[in-house]
């Protein structure tokens, strides 16, 4: 498969089978690229181009000769269209390419690297110039095996690396599509816009995963779904998904990637909505979007945020697969809201023996700063657990979550990470059916409350994620640090090389810093987020109200037992 890659350098140095050379219609050299090509390689080259090329060559042609002295087989000569003398058909540009990609065929070259053609003294528009090269170059029907665009200055090579990554969100989503071919149909993608406007994401997942609420979707276990956020670039399921990389192969990387999805062809309602909505993002070259910031979802996703483009929203699973029943509270109705309350204080009080209080304001839970759901939070004395100081019931339309966060504060990750025994305790209940163990890094300051803390992109799975903490923690990484000392780059350098955020977060770090007082002390915190979940119908069935909170209770001790704590017990 032909990979394209985007390279910063002297087209002169690049040790390829053939150099292309954005040459003139003389073919006797000249300026900019085409001159350096000349003085780099020697008289051998024009002795060769007055031989093979009398009259010189047409706009939009192509042709080789010797490489001279340049740490390559050959050249291979383009002539592009001049902009500034106003040759401004765009099928001139794409010609250079495709004719060039077919020379390379006629030498049996598989390395070529080709300038960017027409945006020195010809006056090509530059963003237009390097989507015209990476676009002909990607429909070429070619044995070459590597393409290296290459960049003179860091702007342009931004610039051509930015127009690759950008193929690979829609590549991800016709892959998805692929899949709903072979008869995937429990195929879901739950795509929005990361808090700080910087990044798309989407979550692929299978439909008993996901939250389907207007204001807030979820994913319920995130490690049983598949992320992709464009902060990522070309990144993507432990592989690579470029403008060359074909759906059929994103699909397979989805299926080797997701856990327990097997063909059940049984939803082609859900298929035919999926299916125009992938029209509609690959006619405007824009992506859908369930969920962002002061995001209104109630008539429908929107295709490219803030375009207007409206796309309804997905159907519904087959009855078969719903969660939860008309008949019981909607927490999507806030007439319903102290309802759900009330039944989960009452649960959560009977299980602990503690009083619970509706969580943050307005009775909203916000675990990491990015879902708001109505839960009622416990409070543990210092004294009885030592590794987390609270507990939540929270629940969605279709879910409720038990959430426990150990090792957000100095006493509570110093009792954790100082006894491989709890980690490894930890780790087990990961194992354990309806619990999830997952990263939940962040900064704060003191008394920050979660929506005004910064969490990255989790990367780690849960093992990783604790083991390499063990080590951080016992050379002195958690803790406070200066406002400075956050914004040196050498910190965010360490955040990106252990992978507790993703390289292209460092902006989002600084944007979140700039609001901070200078003086303000930044705590690093390796947090940890456990969540316990059961299915709505099993919360709030009236019959199943007691199972329900023996559960909860079970849930409670055994996660105090991993963390090496006494269990509460009940009050009932």
């Amino acid at each position: 498969m032909l990979k394209i890659t985007a390279v910063c350098g002297d087209i002169t140095k690049q040790e390829v089978d053939a150099v292309v050379n954005p040459a003139n219609t003389g073919m006797r050299g000249g300026g900019g690229a085409d001159g350096a090509i000349h003085h780099a390689g020697g008289p051998a080259i024009l002795r060769d181009c007055i031989e093979r090329f009398p009259t010189g060559l047409a706009t939009g042609d192509a042709g080789w000769t010797t490489a001279g002295d340049l740490p390559a087989e050959w050249v291979i000569h383009t002539v592009g269209p001049n902009y500034n003398a106003g040759q401004r058909d765009r099928s001139l540009l794409e010609s250079c390419y495709r004719r060039a990609m077919e020379v390379a065929d006629e030498l049996g070259a598989r390395v070529v690297a080709f300038p960017l053609i027409s945006t020195g003294a010809f006056g090509w528009p530059r963003q237009d110039a390097i989507a015209a090269a990476i676009e002909s170059i990607a429909a070429a029907n070619s044995r070459v095996d590597e393409v290296r665009l290459v960049a003179f200055d860091s702007e342009m090579h931004e610039q051509v690396s930015a127009e690759l990554a950008s193929s690979t969100p829609i590549r991800v989503l016709q892959g998805v599509r692929v899949l709903h071919q072979r008869g995937y149909h429990r195929v879901r993608i739950l795509p929005g816009v990361s808090p700080s406007g910087m990044y798309w994401r989407v979550a692929i997942t299978l439909s008993d995963n996901l939250i389907d609420d207007v204001d807030h979707p979820d994913v319920i276990d995130w490690e049983a779904a598949l992320r992709y956020s464009t902060g990522g670039l070309t990144e993507f399921a432990g592989g690579e998904v470029t403008v060359t990389t074909p759906p059929e192969r994103v699909a397979d990387l989805i299926l080797s990637a997701l856990r327990d999805v097997t063909p059940t062809n049984d939803d082609p309602a859900y298929i035919a909505w999926f299916d125009e909505l992938i029209r509609t993002v690959e006619r405007s070259n824009a992506l859908p979007v369930a969920y962002a910031d002061y995001f209104d979802a109630s008539e429908g996703w929107e295709v490219g945020w803030g375009s207007g483009v409206k796309h309804p929203r997905p159907p519904r699973p087959p009855a078969s697969t719903q969660k939860g029943s008309s008949s019981m509270p909607s927490t999507s109705d806030t007439g319903d809201t102290p309802i759900v309350l009330d039944r989960l204080g009452k649960v959560l009080q009977w299980a602990t023996g503690l009083s619970p209080k509706a969580s943050a304001a307005e009775g909203t839970l916000v675990p990491r700063g990015d879902t708001l759901s109505p839960g009622v939070t416990i409070k543990f004395a210092a004294k009885d657990v030592r590794g987390a100081d609270r507990a939540a019931l929270f629940a969605d339309g279709q879910f409720v979550h038990l959430g426990v966060w150990p090792a957000e504060l100095q006493s509570q990750y110093t009792y954790l990470y100082s006894d491989r025994a709890r980690v490894d305790a930890l780790l087990e209940l990961d194992a354990l059916t309806g619990f999830t163990v997952e990263s939940n890094f962040q900064l704060a300051h003191r008394f920050a409350q979660p929506l005004q803390r910064w969490f990255p992109t989790r990367l780690l799975s849960a093992e990783d994620y604790l083991g390499q903490w063990i080590e951080d923690f016992h050379a002195g990484r958690a803790g406070g640090r200066t406002h400075d000392e956050i914004a040196d780059p050498g910190f965010f350098g360490w955040l990106a090389e252990r992978r507790y955020a993703l390289a292209a977060e460092q902006e989002s770090l600084h944007h979140w810093l700039d609001g901070k007082k200078a003086g303000i002390q930044i705590h690093i915190r390796p947090g940890v987020q456990i969540r316990r979940t059961w299915s709505y119908a099993e919360a709030f069935a009236v019959e199943n109200e007691h199972e329900f909170a023996s559960q909860v209770r079970t849930a409670v001790d055994q996660v105090l037992t991993a963390l090496g704590q006494t269990n509460l017990g009940s009050a009932r």
